[in-house]
């Protein structure tokens, strides 16, 4: 299961936030700008930066859709079924709402297997890392 890519994959607004974030720096650093005012500018636009990336992601990666059956390695054939399922992703950066094709033996009756979470692969919970994961140094 690979993410198919387009040219239309490309993000002129994260090219944009990153050449934004470059001039502030040269900026600050020209205009004396005090350290800790130029460590929340770059805070802030580190943030913006990151959303986008991760918007990037999410949308190269597509709604994990494989088609109209799919048949997993104990030979059990799934259908797809007709409506995405939308799934929030919590992260430093912000909320996000994933579109996933899911599959299953009918609809109404449980959801068998999500690409999309397979591929990725998902946490069970809408936060991307638990609170209890992240060291000290790499706090949020």
């Amino acid at each position: 299961m690979i993410a198919r890519q387009h040219a239309a994959d490309q993000s002129p607004a994260l090219d944009t936030l990153a050449q934004q974030l470059a001039a502030y720096v040269r900026k600050a650093a020209t205009d004396a700008t005090p350290a800790h005012d130029v460590e929340r500018g770059i805070w802030t636009r580190t943030l913006a930066l990151g959303r986008q990336a991760l918007e990037l992601f999410f949308r190269i990666q597509g709604t994990g859709d494989l088609g109209q059956t799919v048949t997993l390695a104990d030979a059990q054939t799934l259908q797809r079924l007709t409506d995405t399922h939308d799934r929030a992703y919590r992260f430093a950066v912000g909320d996000f709402t994933l579109r996933r094709t899911v599959y299953g033996t009918r609809v109404g009756q449980r959801i068998e297997f999500v690409p999309l979470d397979a591929r990725l692969p998902l946490p069970a919970s809408d936060y991307s890392i638990p609170a209890s994961a992240m060291g000290p140094s790499t706090r949020l």
